[in-house]
């Protein structure tokens, strides 16, 4: 894909699919994880808005997954919510209407966490 924000201002970007815990930034070091007495936790996200490129002619890929393109996002009074139980299993279970997307972030936990279980 070729995007112009102005005929001064071009780039060439070629996405490619992401696979479920692809990491692009690895941490220096990984700490031992210590699995305390809760087996089971709630987390709560707001949903968000995000208003989309409020000035094109600031479109600038800063490498090759990110872009600064003057973005304004809002947080809403609706939530999302997600239960995770660890198991002794390393399999993932996942019941949810975007797997792919719940898949990435508990690959990407058991990574940075060195966690042997599964969820």
């Amino acid at each position: 894909m070729k995007f112009e924000a102005s005929h001064y201002d071009t780039v060439e970007w070629n996405p490619v699919p992401l696979q479920p815990g692809r990491m692009f930034f690895k941490f220096p070091k990984i700490f031992k994880t210590k699995i305390g007495n809760k087996k089971e936790v709630i987390f709560r996200s707001p949903c968000r808005v995000d208003v989309g490129l409020l000035d094109f002619s600031a479109l600038k890929f800063v490498d090759e997954n990110d872009y600064k393109a003057g973005e304004m996002s809002f947080a809403g009074d609706a939530y999302t919510f997600v239960r995770v139980k660890l198991t002794k299993s390393q399999k993932i279970k996942i019941e949810s209407e975007r797997p792919q997307f719940v898949k990435h972030y508990a690959l990407l936990l058991k990574q940075s966490t060195n966690y042997k279980g599964g969820f």
